[in-house]
């Protein structure tokens, strides 16, 4: 589906359109098959993920920069993204 709708579906409203499609044809086949979603998709691959904070760009001086790396810190994240521009 996503092959064939490629010119019109790569941002915006079709990508939204196709999950949508996407989800409710998962959600029908696990209800034929009385499995959950994740059961039809695969097994398992990690126990745990990691995961980090992004931020939006941070034109302001550094020591609110920093303020902002610590304020993710203290959420418990050890991995950020943030813009620097």
């Amino acid at each position: 589906m996503h092959y064939c709708a490629n010119f019109w579906c790569r941002v915006g409203v079709g990508v939204n359109v196709l999950a949508g499609i996407e989800g409710a044809l998962w959600d029908l086949r696990g209800k034929m098959e009385n499995k959950p979603v994740h059961a039809l998709i695969g097994p398992r691959a990690h126990d745990r993920l990691p995961c980090y904070a992004t931020g939006c760009t941070s034109p302001y001086p550094w020591s609110q920069f920093k303020r902002k790396l610590d304020l993710y810190r203290g959420a418990g994240f050890r991995a950020m993204k943030v813009g620097t521009g």
